[in-house]
């Protein structure tokens, strides 16, 4: 029992320290640009539940999203089916002119939701070396996706997509930066696939402060 209830200890926290840090964050806005953190989490639920049958989302997926919002760099540990994906799009509720970009391990489950966020009506690409074209890269540019998911190789090897991320103007529409499955860059960062292992050279390649999400 003393290892589970030390996971439990340890967890409650994480949760204490979050719950500090987002409060100091509400401070800090509230001198700066009056910031109403109720007001914005009500806008967050209000098109949470639009967008879901008047269903209400958990509080941890609300604070992670209005994190983000504040700019704070988040991590999340959440089992499968928990509904982590959830903060991925929730910033843009706030901020209906941004877009996020989220990087994930595989093509499929680039595809895979991708069509899940069309679903909810928030216009979202898979960008690989299957789908650029220069239609896409257009696309990309005029800032017509709401979501863009891709993948590591692209965010760092492939010239043309770093020159968006590098842009200026795209970089100041961007809402966050979601690594999804973050245990890849554990395991698969070695050799398999490198770019795992760099990915914190976004920080630099982004012109904007962007916030990070690692799930």
């Amino acid at each position: 029992m003393a290892p589970v209830q030390s996971r439990v200890d340890s967890h409650e926290r994480g949760e204490e320290r979050a719950a500090k840090i987002l409060e100091a964050a509400h401070e800090e806005a509230k001198k700066k640009s009056r910031y109403d953190p109720t007001v914005t989490r009500e806008k967050i639920c209000k098109e949470f539940r639009d967008r879901f049958n008047s269903h209400e989302p958990y509080d941890w997926q609300l604070n992670v999203a209005e994190a983000l919002h504040l700019g704070l760099d988040c991590s999340v540990v959440a089992g499968t089916g928990a509904g982590k994906t959830m903060p991925f799009v929730m910033p843009l509720f706030a901020e209906p002119t941004k877009h996020v970009l989220i990087i994930s391990p595989l093509n499929a489950l680039e595809e895979d939701q991708a069509r899940r966020f069309n679903e909810m009506g928030l216009s979202a690409v898979a960008v690989n070396g299957e789908t650029y074209s220069s239609t896409l890269h257009k696309d990309l540019l005029s800032q017509k996706y709401r979501v863009v998911l891709t993948s590591p190789e692209m965010c760092l090897k492939d010239d043309w997509f770093r020159q968006i991320l590098s842009d200026p103007k795209y970089s100041s529409h961007l809402a966050a930066v979601i690594v999804d499955e973050a245990h890849c860059i554990s395991q698969w960062g070695d050799k398999f696939r490198e770019e795992y292992s760099k990915l914190g050279t976004l920080r630099a390649l982004v012109p904007s402060r962007v916030p990070f999400l690692v799930t």
